[in-house]
């Protein structure tokens, strides 16, 4: 049975996403394509960036409001 990535590993792996397309988009190649006129994407690098940003605000939002939602349990202390 698969689990769901916790807040944190899922944030992580959306910034690495974010960095490694941040890293493309100024790669000597992709600006060489991109100044050359002849590449015309639907989504372009920058969208897709935003993309993300996007769903690592709503995924935190979406831990936030499930973490109100959900009550502490709060066990009895042993000592």
């Amino acid at each position: 049975m698969e689990t769901q990535p916790s807040q944190p590993a899922i944030l992580e792996r959306i910034a690495d996403l974010r960095q490694q397309l941040e890293e493309i988009a100024k790669a000597p190649e992709v600006l060489d394509l991109l100044l050359s006129g002849d590449y015309h994407p639907d989504l372009n690098l920058g969208d897709a960036i935003q993309a993300l940003n996007e769903l690592d605000w709503a995924i935190d939002e979406h831990f936030q409001t499930c973490a109100q939602k959900s009550p502490l349990v709060t066990l009895p202390y042993s000592a």
